[in-house]
């Protein structure tokens, strides 16, 4: 089963670290069946985008991520996080930012001890530094060190990539 959450490289280096689901330890609910399944994850340095849509302060399965899990407006799921993200372009232009609805609802959260589990001080605000996010991606034939593909990842511009919490 193909997941594809949105990543974000949040230390500049220009690449999001991942570790392959055999070595990661994580068990997160990417399918939203209520069951945490072994998971690939990524690095410490890193961050998945996520909007938190029921409020209750966690991150509870990959409807709250940006990827093929992530349930439209219209009732269906996402192809991928960049459709899931464009969903959220209240005013459609090709990106996400302030002049969006939901813009300040999104965050960043950068799991710093990479266990698959939201804790204190791991949710970032976009405010903090990311001032626009493009709905439009290219496919990528790039790989992980454990051969997984990269489809989905955000590069912020140097300028953007320290982001404060």
């Amino acid at each position: 089963m193909i997941r594809s959450p949105l990543t974000l490289d949040l230390d500049g280096d220009g690449m999001v670290e991942t570790t392959s689901k055999e070595n990661s330890g994580v068990y997160f609910d990417h399918d939203n069946n209520s069951f945490a399944e072994q998971s690939g994850w990524v690095g410490k340095d890193d961050g998945l985008l996520v909007f938190d849509k029921n409020n209750n302060g966690k991150i509870d399965d990959g409807s709250e991520l940006f990827g093929n899990n992530t349930i439209l407006s219209n009732g269906n799921k996402a192809a991928n996080g960049f459709e899931a993200l464009k969903d959220l372009d209240s005013n459609n232009d090709g990106k996400i930012d302030n002049q969006d609805t939901n813009f300040n609802n999104l965050k960043i959260w950068q799991d710093k001890n990479s266990d698959g589990k939201l804790d204190e001080g791991e949710l970032l605000s976009l405010s903090g530094g990311v001032r626009s996010l493009n709905t439009t991606y290219s496919n990528s034939n790039e790989v992980d060190s454990a051969t997984t593909p990269i489809n989905n990842r955000v590069v912020l511009p140097p300028q953007q990539a320290q982001i404060t919490k």
